[in-house]
C-alpha cells in the first residue's frame, strides 16, 4: 500500500509575492495572490485588510505583569526595506517614521516602563556611514549577528554598571 502523499505547501505554478502597503496607523493591505502563512501557500482571492492590536491593549499587558510583580521592557523594532517605513533613503532617518513605533515611546513614557529603543540606534548607524539595510541578512528584514547586536546593546543601556 502506497502511503498518500501530502500536498506540497508551494503552489506548482509560477507566483509572485503578495504586496504589503500601510494603509492607516494600525492596518496593512495584502493585495490579492499567493502568500505564505507558516509552512503553507494561500491564496488571497481578493485584497484583505489586517489590522494590528492597539495599544490600548497594552494597559492589560502592564497591569498583568504588575499582578506579579515583573516590570516589563518593550523593546522597539529595527528598520525594514526603506520603502516598507515610507523612507526614501538611509540616510537622514534618525527619527522611525513608524506611528507604532512612536506609540511604544509614549507608552513606555506616560507609564513608566523600560524602553529599549533599538529603533533609534537603526536611525542613527547612517551618521556612522552605516546603511542600516546592510545589517539585514535578507537586505529586508532579517538582522544580522550585527543587527542583533543593536538589540543587546539597547537593553544592556537601561542597566548601569557601576
Amino acid at each position: 500500500m502506497t502511503p498518500a502523499r501530502a500536498a506540497s505547501p508551494v503552489p506548482d505554478r509560477p507566483f509572485s509575492p503578495a504586496r504589503f502597503t500601510v494603509v492607516g496607523d494600525w492596518q496593512v493591505r495584502v493585495e490579492a495572490g499567493p502568500i505564505r502563512l507558516a509552512d503553507r501557500w494561500l491564496e488571497l482571492p481578493e485584497p484583505v485588510v489586517l489590522s494590528v492590536p492597539p495599544l490600548e491593549r497594552y494597559g492589560r499587558i502592564l497591569e498583568d505583569f504588575r499582578a506579579i510583580g515583573a516590570e516589563w521592557i518593550i523593546l522597539t523594532p529595527h528598520y525594514t526595506r526603506p520603502d516598507w517605513m515610507g523612507l526614501t533613503s538611509e540616510r537622514d532617518c534618525d527619527d522611525d517614521p513608524r506611528p507604532y513605533v512612536q506609540a511604544l515611546r509614549e507608552f513606555a513614557a506616560a507609564h513608566p516602563v523600560g524602553l529599549a529603543d533599538a529603533s533609534r540606534r537603526y536611525g542613527r548607524l547612517w551618521r556612522q556611514g552605516i546603511p542600516y539595510n546592510t545589517l539585514m541578512l535578507n537586505g529586508i528584514n532579517h538582522p544580522d549577528a550585527v543587527g542583533m547586536r543593536i538589540f543587546v546593546d539597547a537593553i544592556m543601556a537601561l542597566f548601569p554598571s557601576g
